[in-house]
């Protein structure tokens, strides 16, 4: 069998093959990179899988997001799942789709027949996402008191 082999009518084309690998090579860096310190930066949140619902959806999962943008897979009221997202997640979701599945694992903490997973399965309190208020904050007891009792709410 014949082997064949790429030949380019001039330089020029060769130069603009060379260039544009170039550039989409840098672009993608630049796309990795870049949410490379996004995801660096995230943290966890408290987020509703929609698998679990009393008329909405409930609140059963701890889930890495981002600093910026937010993504993720989502199983609407009618049984689909989804993507639920805001812009900036949808640029990045192939990235934090694969972050959620094989570097920061979502982490459930009610099983699928309704009830708590125990010990609850929390991520450490300094790993919570920086900007998104966590709405279990100071509803588990995450300091102990001196004298061996969970610290007061606060």
């Amino acid at each position: 069998m014949k082997r064949r082999s790429v030949h380019f009518r001039n330089q020029t084309d060769c130069h603009w093959v060379r260039r544009t690998a170039l550039w989409t090579a840098c672009c993608v860096a630049i796309y990795i990179g870049s949410y490379a310190v996004l995801s660096f930066t995230g943290g966890w949140i408290v987020s509703e899988s929609g698998e679990l619902r009393m008329v909405l959806a409930i609140s059963d999962i701890f889930e890495w997001q981002p600093r910026f943008g937010s993504c993720q897979i989502f199983r609407w009221s009618g049984g689909n799942y989804g993507l639920r997202a805001d812009p900036l997640g949808y640029f990045y979701a192939p990235l934090i789709l694969f972050d959620q599945r094989f570097v920061h694992r979502t982490i459930r903490f009610i099983s699928m027949d309704g009830k708590f997973v125990e010990p609850l399965p929390a991520p450490p309190y300094d790993k919570y996402h920086p900007l998104r208020q966590n709405g279990y904050m100071y509803r588990f007891p995450y300091e102990q008191a001196s004298d061996g009792k969970p610290a007061a709410d606060h």
